[in-house]
């Protein structure tokens, strides 16, 4: 049940919106909007409901199921998805909030054009490179149309929003040049450090691989489990999949295991409950994100990239990806030609064979974690910039919107 009550004096009420994002969505409730609870304000998060996630508690957090809501890129989903943004504008508008944080282009669109006019702050937060989605999704001859559209739709979008926080540094060029770089910032999709423990680089027996997340062939399931059998004839190792195998990729999937005989040496996990998810990644000692290539891929940073390195873990990463970037300037990890499955196995077998080598990528990769990377200094930012849209509101609301 929505609550509506009146907050505290000075106390900011933000509303979260989400049309495709979850309940359980890790960035936008565990993380986001657990902060800005935890840092006083009252928050809402408007979204689909997510019944197989154990979803946080807080007692200034509150998350509101939206019926029906729909998801995937189909046109039909999308034409469905503007009775849910109806239902959005509606349910936001009864909790009558200050700031109002939009996480895909149609609820920034719609706080803009709905919202705004309420004296609501809109912060914008792009998880994806979205021009990229859409010209993926676009017939091969009209791709470079649908990347300039979507550009240009975003930036004019992004124009009317007064923050803008982006997942990757790829991403910032083209939201600074509409807004100024002052209102743009990079918000990393990391973890809070303190959840993820440290793993252990014996020197001798089994070594783990850890895929993190959603598997499927966009993110490398038949690369990584061939590179897995040729590692295989030179090291002892494992593969550990922290979370589900997609269900239209779950036959091929398990195909594919019993094609390269690797049984007894794959384990899924399906979801885990997100305070035991660092402790589940821990147990590995290599982490492998093998998303394969797009421009949303590589031109946003894995998330699963932040679960490997807290954990101490060398990464392994597409080469000319954002990723890439990351672990060479931390120097945290290696990048190799994704697509190929003995170029992953090569770095798998040396990463395996060198217990020296392990600790010293993992060594730094947790150190930028806990120096520069993880969400404890995301929220730093996220304190900051809130405070700012506060301000904004008030003014917007004093001077009658």
């Amino acid at each position: 049940m929505l609550e509506t009550k009146s907050s505290s004096p000075g106390t900011s009420r933000v509303a979260v919106m989400c049309s495709s994002h979850s309940l359980g969505d890790e960035r936008v409730v565990s993380r986001q909007a657990l902060s800005l609870a935890k840092l006083g304000y009252e928050v809402a998060v408007f979204g689909r409901d997510d019944p197989k996630k154990i979803l946080p508690r807080h007692p200034r957090l509150q998350l509101v199921p939206i019926v029906p809501m729909t998801y995937g890129p189909s046109l039909g989903s999308r034409l469905k998805r503007l009775k849910t943004l109806r239902l959005l504008d509606s349910a936001v508008r009864q909790f009558q909030p200050d700031i109002v944080a939009c996480h895909e282009p149609e609820t920034a669109l719609l706080a803009v054009l709905r919202l705004r006019r309420l004296g609501c702050a809109i912060h914008f937060d792009v998880h994806e490179y979205f021009e990229e989605l859409a010209a993926s999704r676009s017939p091969r001859p009209l791709r470079s149309l649908a990347r300039r559209l979507t550009r240009r739709t975003l930036q004019w979008v992004a124009s009317r929003c007064d923050w803008i926080t982006v997942v990757s540094p790829a991403i910032v060029t083209s939201y600074a040049k509409a807004v100024g770089a002052e209102h743009v910032a990079v918000l990393l999709n990391s973890h809070p450090v303190e959840e993820f423990p440290l793993c252990t680089h014996n020197a001798n027996g089994t070594v783990t691989v850890v895929h993190d997340g959603w598997l499927d062939e966009s993110r490398g399931m038949a690369q990584m489990l061939e590179a897995l059998a040729l590692a295989r004839r030179s090291v002892d190792v494992r593969l550990l999949c922290v979370g589900k195998v997609r269900e239209d990729c779950a036959q091929r999937f398990d195909a594919l295991v019993r094609q390269f005989n690797l049984s007894p040496h794959v384990e899924v996990t399906g979801w885990i409950p997100y305070d035991q998810l660092g402790h589940t990644d821990a147990k590995g000692q290599i982490g492998l994100v093998a998303l394969q290539p797009t421009g949303n891929n590589f031109g946003g940073l894995s998330n699963k990239v932040y679960s490997y390195l807290s954990c101490g873990q060398p990464a392994i990463v597409p080469q000319g990806s954002a990723s890439a970037e990351l672990v060479s300037h931390y120097d945290c990890g290696v990048a190799v030609e994704i697509t190929q499955p003995a170029a992953i196995a090569e770095a798998i077998v040396a990463i395996a064979r060198d217990a020296s080598l392990r600790k010293r990528l993992g060594q730094n990769g947790r150190r930028a974690v806990e120096s520069e990377l993880g969400w404890q200094k995301m929220e730093e930012k996220m304190c900051l910039g809130y405070a700012e849209l506060s301000q904004v509101a008030r003014q917007r609301k004093a001077n009658g919107h």
